[in-house]
């Protein structure tokens, strides 16, 4: 064991420990002549070599591997200002090789460096929980990598300088899913997203927005269909310049039927009451942009009103025939007689008599199968052989306008019910003609009736709200068969 003191002007570096042949070899305690610097561990030919450790008068350190004189091996530093410590290799006093660096901040890089910078493989975790697995170039993000995102998005793609650049995949934490190009950490160029909603959009991309956003829906303002005919309605899905956007598909769309809301003056006892019936109804009513409020009318698919083919009802008077006959003596083998359906004058007489009691039970609209909800698939869809119904006896409005027809009637006469002398009707709005309250047939009666059709997909894609579209049928009587009056 020897001492040795160093002097070089008014400072003076010392050191204890072992040397061989006037060098510090072995073991010693070396501190600088600047005080910043002690360094306690192994020597070799005068230099530090070996296991040891460098301690900064700030309180930062290192200790580990030396060869030669220089931080190169594997150790472990400490910074004492910032608080970050690494474990890994290092060469010639810098970060090189495989490490851990632990950031003040809470972030964690595990992974490749060289130069004292994040270069190659690793894996970064920051202090807010988002994790980055991919390469490294001058410590940013450069190359393909992962990101998880603590809000439960997940990218998987190419990075340039720290930022999402080139071809990638992102999936966002409602479901949504973003296949396609980036550019300066936002989805440009051309792409395909796949929306939560169901909507889909492929094509160009523009600072994370689609270039062709869809505003608004077209469809015919009006369509002439024959009674008991049936009908498609074709619709194409634009943006604000009125561009069809093929691009886009998935949009949910459901359609239903309409009738204008009869209004009435409240002039008569019988009247009053009709108008009460019609003020119940307000509440099922909506606006239309035609001016005047409309009410529910079933509307379904062509095929659930028409009429068994021959081959099906031959079928079926087959099996009556070959059925049991019915016990002698037996009351319930005898079956009623089958019961028409009312005339709608029949309907009329019906309500007017109920005018003095009750209003008639509400109507349920589940009568027929609505038709099935449609998409948008290049930018159209279309509802195909869809058929306006008769409406059910209890339906409202036409009841109420049937009743219309049969007081004026019998006012024109000069009778009312009770066989007194009748005042002339007050002027009323007529919406059906003498030939529709005469008809009595599974369709709608020739008249106006309106269809509204709702964009359903939710939530909103970008958002992006379209408003109902409103479509005018007209529906004009079945032509009369040949041979008939």
């Amino acid at each position: 064991m020897a001492v040795e003191l160093l002097k070089t002007g008014a400072r003076s570096a010392h050191y204890v420990g072992e040397v061989k042949n006037l060098r510090r070899d072995g073991f010693g305690v070396y501190t600088y002549s600047n005080k910043f610097f002690r360094y306690e561990g192994e020597w070799k030919e005068g230099k530090k070599h070996g296991h040891g450790k460098l301690v900064m008068a700030d309180g930062s350190y290192y200790e580990g591997e030396f060869q030669n004189g220089e931080i190169t091996g594997s150790g472990f530093r400490r910074w004492q200002t910032s608080a970050n410590s690494y474990s890994g290799q290092f060469k010639e006093g810098e970060l090189h090789g495989f490490g851990v660096l632990n950031y003040g901040t809470g972030a964690v890089y595990e992974g490749e460096f060289s130069e004292n910078v994040r270069e190659g493989h690793g894996i970064l975790t920051e202090s807010y929980g988002d994790v980055y697995e991919g390469t490294f170039h001058n410590n940013d993000k450069h190359g393909d990598g992962i990101q998880q995102y603590i809000n439960g998005e997940h990218y998987e793609g190419t990075w340039v300088k720290g930022m999402k650049q080139g071809h990638g995949e992102l999936h966002y934490s409602d479901g949504t899913v973003y296949e396609g190009q980036f550019r300066g950490d936002l989805i440009n160029g051309e792409g395909t997203m796949v929306h939560c909603s169901g909507v889909c959009y492929e094509g160009l991309w523009i600072n994370g927005r689609p270039e062709l956003e869809p505003h608004h829906i077209s469809a015919p303002e009006s369509i002439d269909v024959c009674a008991g005919s049936p009908f498609n309605v074709d619709l194409e899905l634009m943006d604000s310049s009125n561009q069809n956007i093929s691009s886009t598909s998935g949009y949910k769309l459901q359609i239903s039927a309409w009738f204008k809301q009869v209004t009435l003056p409240s002039t008569e006892d019988s009247q009053s009451q009709l108008f009460d019936l019609i003020e119940d109804m307000e509440e099922e009513a909506i606006d239309t942009p035609f001016g005047y409020t409309a009410v529910w009318y079933p509307l379904t698919e062509y095929h659930h009103v028409v009429k068994p083919s021959p081959e099906t009802e031959s079928t079926a008077e087959n099996v009556e025939e070959e059925s049991d006959p019915p016990l002698e003596g037996d009351v319930t083998a005898e079956l009623p007689v089958e019961q028409k359906p009312p005339t709608p004058q029949e309907r009329a007489e019906s309500l007017n008599d109920e005018l003095t009691t009750e209003a008639p039970e509400e109507f349920h609209e589940d009568v027929l199968p609505s038709p099935p909800a449609q998409e948008f698939r290049n930018g159209a869809a279309t509802f195909p052989s869809l058929i306006l119904p008769s409406a059910p006896p209890s339906y409202r409005p036409f009841a109420i306008l049937d009743a219309m027809k049969l007081n004026s009637t019998k006012r024109k006469s000069g009778k009312d019910d009770k066989g007194k002398s009748a005042k002339e009707p007050q002027p009323v709005e007529k919406e059906i003609s003498d030939a529709a309250l005469a008809n009595n047939n599974p369709f709608a009666r020739p008249g106006q009736y309106i269809l509204r059709i709702v964009n359903v997909s939710e939530p909103d894609f970008f958002g992006a709200e379209i408003e109902p579209v409103y479509i005018v049928v007209n529906v004009s009587p079945q032509p009369a068969t040949p041979g008939t009056n």
